[in-house]
């Protein structure tokens, strides 16, 4: 239905109760499979054609496993497990920044 809609130049409206969290988290996700967008670009687009958008934390999370099953950039696609310990914290500007512990 998208893709069919984006070849015939169509606008789409995908839409949940609010509008700001499972609407957001189905279309950064199709974004990030059709494009290739990394969760904080295709998050970032999305941002700036609608302002307030807030997927919940549980959503957040599922995006950033769909961005590793998908092969995309990740700002620690270069760390393993062993090597530190991150966790996630919300920023004004991104999706979210990870912070890093060493492991000991």
């Amino acid at each position: 239905f998208v893709d069919e809609a984006r070849t015939q130049k169509c606008g789409i409206l995908v839409h949940c109760l609010a509008g700001i969290s499972r609407s957001v988290t189905v279309t950064v996700a199709y974004l990030m499979q059709k494009l290739n967008l990394s969760l904080n670009d295709a998050y970032d687009f999305v941002k700036r054609k609608k302002s307030n958008i807030s997927p919940n934390f549980n959503f957040m999370g599922q995006l950033l496993d769909f961005e590793r099953t998908l092969g995309l950039n990740s700002p620690c696609d270069n760390r393993t497990p062993s090597d530190q310990l991150y966790f996630t914290t919300p920023t004004n500007h991104n999706v979210f920044q990870l912070d890093t512990l060493e492991s000991t």
